[in-house]
């Protein structure tokens, strides 16, 4: 994805690359899920399955016909998300995870999934809350502030 960040020609085989391998290796899963379910019963090949590719940057490949006409087609529904995304995803309650991943009105022609308005709004990741919060560091910042503040006014 570097030739995209620096404007490079070839910038359109970059992301045909990366976001492209990262589809061929859930379509590759996919048919293995249900090869493997052909001989054990047990796995039930009736389950829904989704994929994510997940790009450092956000990278909106949704709607973008120049690069849908060179990714290969979707197996199943797959996200092309940042990220960023993918931790405002992981903040849904497991009901409004299954509701926007199963929910057939998010996936459109050629079995493109798009989370991104169930990812509209702020919300706090408990998990790095509590983190920041164990660490401590923006109660030290603001301590040295305040002290720093009075120590100003004398």
């Amino acid at each position: 994805m570097e030739s995209l960040r620096v404007g490079s020609d070839d910038w359109l085989s970059s992301v045909e690359g990366s976001i492209g391998k990262g589809i061929r290796q859930l379509n590759r899963s996919h048919a293995d899920i249900q090869a493997i379910a052909d001989r054990e019963p047990s796995i039930d090949p009736a389950k829904p399955r989704v994929g994510i590719v997940v790009t450092l940057e956000p990278f909106y490949a949704d709607q973008n016909w120049i690069l849908a006409e060179r990714l290969p087609q979707r197996e199943l529904p797959i996200a092309v998300m940042s990220v960023g995304e993918l931790e405002s995803l992981v903040t849904l309650t497991a009901d409004e995870l299954s509701d926007a991943v199963l929910d057939t009105e998010h996936v459109y022609d050629g079995n493109e999934l798009r989370l991104r308005s169930d990812l509209a709004g702020e919300r706090l990741n408990p998990l790095l809350v509590s983190t920041w919060e164990a660490i401590g560091l923006f109660g030290r910042v603001e301590a040295v502030k305040d002290r720093l503040a009075s120590e100003a006014e004398e």
